[in-house]
């Protein structure tokens, strides 16, 4: 019997990576999403989703090991696609401050999220 490979995604948005992700085989644990509209059109859009209406940097302090039913080392993917506005040249010359991840705790949640978790895979990409 084949497992299902797991996956948790931070910064979720309206769910481009998760699509992607459920047609390559993989059962999502958790999408985190803080943006109320971008979380309601996944929940709207695939209700069997458990998708969390928080910010990143809260989740990342709570025990996800219980809160998911994961045993250490056996998730298989954690990712995020984190807001780029601030770390672009537009964030840079201060044109435009991206509050999720110009702040310290937004990164860093993401960071202890995945030292913490020690998944199989983990992907970090800018989301343009």
């Amino acid at each position: 019997m084949t497992r299902t490979p797991t996956s948790i995604e931070l910064f979720a948005s309206a769910g481009g990576l998760a699509l992607g992700l459920e047609e390559a085989g993989f059962h999502h644990l958790a999408l985190v999403e803080k943006d109320k509209s971008a979380a309601a059109t996944l929940k709207r859009n695939r209700p069997n989703w458990n998708v969390l209406c928080e910010d990143v940097a809260r989740v990342a302090e709570r025990d996800l090991e219980a809160e998911f039913h994961i045993v250490r080392y056996e998730l298989d993917l954690l990712l995020g696609s984190a807001p780029c506005q601030s770390f672009s040249y537009s964030g840079f010359f201060g044109f435009r401050i991206e509050p999720r991840t110009a702040s310290p705790t937004g990164v860093a949640g993401l960071l202890n999220t995945v030292a913490r978790q020690r998944a199989r895979g983990k992907r970090l990409k800018s989301s343009d």
